[in-house]
């Protein structure tokens, strides 16, 4: 990656990029310190991003940002200060800066300047894609516009035919050096005369559709006999006739033509002859496909993005919900003998809440707001793991195949999304199938290139990990296609599936900036292709599998901030139950005040992550800034940018997700106090 590092202090300059190679960044960089020498740096070589001091003697990072913007180029512009406040950050934010740091709190530049580079692709994808539009539409205008040009001067020069001479009109050089094809026949129909362009538009020379009727030279038999019957009709009628045909040409290839035939009359009056002016209408056709399949794919990504951020906003408010079910219900069933009628209906109601939390989770994969852990991993090991489980889901009438590919590349993906795209798109191909059938899983490498990419909407040259399920099922029917993504669309009976299952495959390739298609033809099986990218680097040990053990509580002292009464109730309950010392408040606010009156004495901070007044992150830095040794536990029922980009908890963060049980509370507390 290429960084320009505006900054008038040498020293900040190598502080700033060695904090980008501490996080994993290869720099080439430059360090400029004055107006002149910003502009320079910027016309005469690219860039990726731009790091900028805000204050440098005689030159400010406003004004270096306002010289970026006047390049036109569209970088991602960070700027970065010990000094700067609320009021000039705002600032620069309005100005078009990308984001703000301070010089002593350069952990998140990585995480920033990644986020970053993300939109200001994403920002290029749309600009292609509306160039692209754009060029398909000029393109289509002058078509139809070298269309109608080329008709007027072709019915004027029939107009002119007319008044003069039969053997004139058959020998104007006009018609000789017209660019589109034209024929004129006898009143039955034989070929008189061809110019040039009938040549080249059918393989027939003039020698050769002399005398014939077009009807049989190239009549493909793909066009309706009714359209013939009122073509006729209308030129025997004396009036001009128009459309579009299908025909075939010497070699046997199918072309779409637009035709214009006009009636010649003779000097008494009677129709002697027919002029028809024809052209291949190809390329209008294809540039209005491919216009339209833009648009198509426009719409449907945006479709789903809307879907998806309304999935993730009802999967957050659901969770908080669900997580006072869950909380009320464990503490209830401490209360009640182990094996009462009442103990059995709260662990109904307990069970209930976790299958809703597995909705609202597969939701949340949708959204790609679910919070992950990537790892370098090879999928074959993941895949080979999972066989014996796979087979157990699918039954003993479905054989599953499987094929791996040799010296696979790895991925960095969170396991237990790779283990939930597999078993999901194997059950999916399982329900595809009735009776005995065959479902093959296959994995390879594959490199990317532009021609590739164009064809498949987000996806980005480069080095993949392909993953295949095929079945031979029922296959889907094409108008269903373009909707198998979005959650709770199902083509199964009430009653089976929830309609999540391919909308969190979908959501997993993408927030894995990854990829999935589907080819699929009814009664011959579907085969869906994951594209992930390739991981750089060495892999990462398995962690150890977690041992059970019982729960513990303790003494110390924690401090609860939730914003949700109910959800604040329930954890505070959960917690004293377990002998801790409670504080518990909605607002961060006063939790500042409780702290700044507890001191030393507060062991943990339990947070919501996003709160109203300040959210959970922020929260923590100022308790942590106070007290170091202050240990934080963040809770939230959707990741959003504050906990992660696309969802990936940063390293150091503890997060629990929303709905938690009490057991699963009390674990991560323990676990974080004994740390």
């Amino acid at each position: 990656m290429r960084a320009l590092v505006v900054d008038d202090s040498p020293v900040d300059a190598e502080l700033v990029v060695r904090e980008m190679e501490r996080q994993g960044f290869a720099l080439e960089w430059r360090r400029v310190a004055s107006a002149e020498a910003l502009t320079a740096a910027l016309s005469g070589e690219s860039w990726d991003v731009v790091l900028c001091d805000y204050a440098m003697p005689g030159f400010g990072g406003l004004e270096a940002l306002a010289l970026v913007r006047a390049s036109g180029l569209d970088l991602p512009f960070l700027l970065i200060s010990g000094t700067v406040g609320e009021d000039v950050a705002v600032e620069a934010m309005r100005a078009g800066a990308h984001d703000y740091l301070l010089k002593d709190r350069l952990t998140r530049l990585g995480a920033a300047v990644e986020r970053e580079l993300h939109e200001a692709e994403e920002r290029r994808e749309r600009r292609r894609a509306q160039d692209a539009e754009r060029a398909a539409q000029a393109e289509t205008r002058r078509l139809l516009a070298e269309a109608e040009a080329s008709r007027r001067a072709l019915l004027s020069a029939v107009e002119d035919l007319q008044a003069a001479a039969v053997e004139r009109r058959l020998q104007t050089s006009a018609l000789e050096a017209a660019a589109n094809a034209i024929v004129i026949t006898d009143r039955d129909g034989a070929v008189v005369w061809a110019n040039p362009a009938f040549a080249a538009l059918t393989g027939y020379a003039l020698e050769e559709a002399r005398g014939q009727n077009p009807r049989v030279l190239v009549r493909s038999g793909l066009t309706p006999p009714e359209q013939y019957a009122a073509l006729w009709r209308t030129i025997l009628a004396g009036e001009v006739w128009r459309g579009e045909l299908v025909n075939r040409r010497k070699d046997g290839t199918l072309y779409p033509e637009e035709q214009t035939i006009t009636p010649v009359r003779d000097g008494s009056g009677a129709i002697a002859h027919f002029v028809a002016v024809k052209q291949d209408v190809s390329e209008r056709r294809e540039a209005e496909a491919r216009r339209q399949s833009l648009e198509a794919q426009l719409r449907q990504a945006q479709k789903m993005e809307s879907v998806g951020r309304l999935a993730g906003g009802v999967a957050h408010d659901f969770n908080n919900a669900l997580g006072v079910v869950l909380g009320h219900a464990d503490l209830a069933l401490k209360l009640v003998p182990a094996g009462s009628p009442l103990a059995r209906h709260l662990e109904a109601i307990r069970e209930a809440g976790r299958r809703s939390a597995n909705l609202t989770r597969q939701l949340l994969g949708f959204a790609r707001q679910q919070p992950v852990e990537p790892r370098q991993l090879d999928v074959n090991d993941r895949i080979e793991g999972m066989l014996r489980l796979l087979r157990q889901l699918i039954g003993e009438d479905v054989r599953l195949g499987w094929q791996p590919g040799a010296g696979l590349w790895s991925v960095r993906a969170d396991p237990g999304q790779i283990d939930q795209l597999v078993s999901n798109l194997v059950v999916n191909a399982r329900d595809a199938i009735t009776g005995v059938g065959e479902i093959v899983v296959a994995t390879s490498n594959l490199e990317a290139d532009a021609a590739f990419v164009d064809r498949r909407p987000g996806l980005v040259p480069g080095r993949y990990v392909c993953l295949s399920v095929k079945d031979d099922g029922s296959g889907i029917a094409p108008e269903l296609i373009d909707r198998i993504f979005e959650p709770f669309f199902t083509t199964k009976p009430t009653g089976h599936g929830t309609g999540l299952g391919l909308a969190t495959v979908y959501g997993i390739a993408k927030q894995n900036g990854g990829y999935i298609g589907v080819e699929s033809e009814p009664g011959r099986g579907s085969t869906f292709t994951v594209l992930l990218p390739v991981a750089i680097g060495e892999r990462e040990a398995d962690a150890p599998a977690p041992t059970a053990e019982a729960v513990r509580g303790g003494s110390e002292t924690l401090l609860v901030v939730e914003d949700e009464p109910a959800m604040l109730e329930v954890t505070r309950d959960v917690l004293a139950d377990l002998g801790y010392r409670v504080l518990a408040t909605a607002s961060p606010g006063e939790a500042l005040s409780i702290a700044a009156t507890e001191g030393d004495r507060v062991d943990l901070l339990v947070t919501d992550l996003v709160m109203p007044e300040m959210n959970g992150r922020e929260l923590a830095a100022l308790l942590q800034a106070r007290h170091p040794r202050l240990r934080c536990l963040f809770v939230s029922g959707y990741t959003a940018d504050i906990v992660a980009q696309r969802g990936i908890v940063e390293p150091g963060v503890h997060l629990l997700s929303k709905p938690f049980t009490a057991s699963e509370l009390a674990e991560r507390v323990r676990k974080l106090l004994d740390s």
